[in-house]
């Protein structure tokens, strides 16, 4: 039997992000507890004051973040920091209703690693003092979820594009072809249902449906970065 997984995954542009925030590009997401950030969040374990969720967007992500949430004792008003290419759709729509339910916060920007990192993490890294983030497919819906969501406009790239549908037969080791597996109609089936989904979502969350628009701009294997400008007039920044 074959099952339809939802990917919204950022290609053409990784051949410019030569560096990623945390070194775990490419990987599934891990979360982490930060050093206090300069936009001032309030300390809650010892000299931690946010969570760090780098990598790619899986199936299981949404379970690991709340079980991290729950074992670190997160309160409400704590920043997530995101840097994703994305992943799994559906997981993203689970992770911002995790972090709204939680009453957090969402952030992207550039990251001062010398300020930031700790000893280990600066001696494994690549060196650069300043890492950009990147939010990119299914890691803007999880971005939505924050009660404030705010973004450093100099050091992140926030960027959408079209859903792409792949099809999984978890009885074959090597995957066939999309188009070996859907009709015509399953796969208009399955699209309008996963978009829909994502227009309840971003409703749901306060952002100007217009977001679905500028998704469908870009095919799945492009993306449509939105300037800062933009993602005000759409609401998906509460503020500078």
């Amino acid at each position: 039997m074959n099952v339809y997984r939802f990917i919204l995954g950022g290609f053409l542009v990784f051949a410019e992000c030569h560096v990623a925030l945390a070194d775990n590009w490419g990987h599934p997401m891990k979360f982490a507890l930060i050093p206090s950030s300069a936009n001032g969040s309030k300390l809650f374990s010892s000299d931690q004051s946010a969570i760090l969720g780098d990598g790619d967007i899986k199936s299981d992500t949404p379970v690991l973040l709340e079980q991290f949430l729950t074992t670190n004792r997160i309160p409400a008003g704590i920043e997530v920091h995101l840097n994703s290419r994305g992943g799994d759709v559906d997981a993203g729509l689970k992770m911002g209703r995790i972090i709204r339910a939680h009453r957090l916060n969402t952030w992207i920007g550039g990251y001062n690693q010398f300020a930031h990192r700790s000893f280990k993490q600066i001696y494994e890294s690549t060196g650069h003092d300043r890492y950009p983030a990147y939010c990119i497919s299914s890691c803007t819906l999880a971005f939505l979820g924050g009660v404030e969501r705010r973004t450093d406009a100099n050091g992140s790239v926030y960027a959408v594009h079209q859903v792409r549908l792949e099809c999984v037969n978890p009885n074959l080791d090597s995957q066939p072809e999309v188009s070996s597996c859907l009709t015509v109609r399953s796969a208009q089936t399955q699209i309008q249902s996963i978009i829909g989904r994502i227009v309840s979502y971003v409703a749901g969350m306060g952002v100007n449906p217009q977001l679905i628009v500028e998704m469908a701009k870009a095919e799945p294997e492009t993306v449509n970065s939105l300037s800062t400008d933009q993602m005000l007039q759409y609401k998906i920044l509460t503020r500078l």
